[in-house]
């Protein structure tokens, strides 16, 4: 099993680190309306909804809704079970990787999903760049701003979530209009809501195919949905900025697993907390009211004896 260190509560910032190796702790977790407008932004991908216009020239608008909702139940239940493992363990994808596919696998694991978000985003950056040089005219320059693009894309980045939750805030709102600018105007040139149902297609493809296409284009990013709802602040639980003060991190450990709300949770943290500080000892946790307590045996002075 893998060794994953603790933070305590306390030990630093909310916002000093994006916790990559550890759990978020409560007092680091997110609302509804910045876990939404980071989601959306990771969402809000080019190249998918170029790949849905693609599906959508090969059926007749019914088909097309029903391709689309298949896709989507079977997208978003695989997406939605991984998030809600993430909010509650507060782990990263490829932390809860080690539980499944060992030390071993789970670099497997991280090398094949960072693989294909690599390459996504070289598809992304070339795509920006196309629509950059056809939208003010600076042909032979594609390359400048893929690379501009790039160290852009980087700098928020390096910000972790707060980056992110910045860039998506200004974004998402962009993106949102552009997409409904563009459902108006398709809807437009093609005589309105009874020219659209009348469409015929003009390609073919096969059913399995076109949800093969809803589910694949977003299907590595899904699976890494973990990263971000691990910062959602769960229904309940008020964020606590207390901490145990204890002289190892056991304390904080079997403190936090006596003090979890639920059965499950609790063997969680206990298995974790035995994994991680199997060389301190509970009787450290100086701090802690209720944890274990060792007493020594008194002489009938009243002085302590040796036990």
């Amino acid at each position: 099993m893998p060794t994953l260190e603790r933070h305590g509560s306390a030990a630093r910032p909310a916002d000093a680190d994006d916790y990559p190796l550890t759990e978020v702790p409560r007092n680091a977790r997110r609302g509804l309306l910045s876990l939404t407008t980071v989601l959306l932004g990771f969402v809000f991908f080019t190249p998918t909804m170029l790949a849905g216009a693609q599906v959508a020239t090969a059926f007749r608008p019914s088909s097309l809704l029903a391709i689309l909702v298949t896709g989507s139940l079977i997208l978003g239940t695989y997406v939605a079970v991984l998030s809600v493992i993430g909010a509650r363990t507060g782990l990263t994808t490829v932390l809860l990787a080690r539980y499944t596919l060992g030390s071993g696998g789970s670099k497997w694991a991280d090398l094949l999903l960072g693989g294909t978000q690599v390459c996504w985003y070289a598809v992304t950056a070339a795509f920006l760049a196309d629509l950059v040089v056809e939208a003010f005219g600076w042909h032979g320059f594609e390359w400048l701003v893929i690379v501009v693009g790039s160290a852009l894309t980087g700098v928020t980045a390096y910000y972790g979530y707060r980056g992110i939750e910045l860039l998506s805030a200004l974004s998402v709102p962009l993106m949102f209009g552009l997409c409904v600018w563009v459902v108006v105007r398709a809807v437009d040139e093609v005589g309105g809501v009874a020219g659209f149902g009348a469409l015929a297609p003009s390609a073919t493809l096969p059913w399995a195919t076109a949800v093969t296409i809803v589910v694949g284009t977003f299907v590595s990013g899904g699976t890494q949905t973990p990263n971000w709802s691990r910062f959602a602040r769960l229904p309940g639980r008020r964020s606590s900025r207390r901490s145990v003060r204890s002289s190892s991190p056991t304390c904080s450990c079997w403190c936090s697993a006596r003090s979890a709300p639920s059965p499950s949770r609790r063997a969680t943290s206990s298995r974790c907390c035995a994994i991680s500080t199997s060389r301190w000892r509970r009787s450290s946790c100086s701090g802690s009211t209720s944890g274990p307590r060792r007493t020594t045996p008194r002489t009938r002075s009243g002085s302590p004896g040796r036990s």
